[in-house]
């Protein structure tokens, strides 16, 4: 399995990810935020996996988990809301399960 590096050229990678997806997002207003979220998502993955370095195969993931934590960004604390108009929006603290069921396939548990 080939893996990054360093966390650096993993940033690298997964930033043009999310370049990609945030087409319509100014990246020059918000690289400071994407840079935090991406490093802190490869960081979440590595700990959720208990692997050492992200393998490249988990960029997509890293990407997945970085959007998740910008999705959330503003409603950070909250559990749900309602709108005067009716709808209403639920927020969950965990990673979402379809996210969890990739880093399944690559978690490694302590030996004891």
């Amino acid at each position: 399995m080939k893996s990054y590096s360093s966390i650096d050229n993993a940033v690298n990678d997964v930033y043009r990810v999310m370049a990609l997806r945030l087409d319509n997002v100014s990246l020059d207003e918000k690289d400071e935020l994407l840079l935090s979220l991406i490093r802190g998502a490869i960081y979440s993955v590595l700990n959720y996996t208990g692997l050492e370095k992200l393998p490249k195969d988990l960029c997509f993931t890293a990407a997945d988990v970085a959007m998740t934590a910008y999705n959330r960004v503003g409603s950070e604390g909250l559990q749900s809301e309602s709108f005067a108009y009716g709808g209403s929006q639920t927020y969950s603290r965990d990673l979402p399960e379809d996210i969890k069921a990739v880093l399944r396939r690559y978690r490694r548990l302590p030996r004891r």
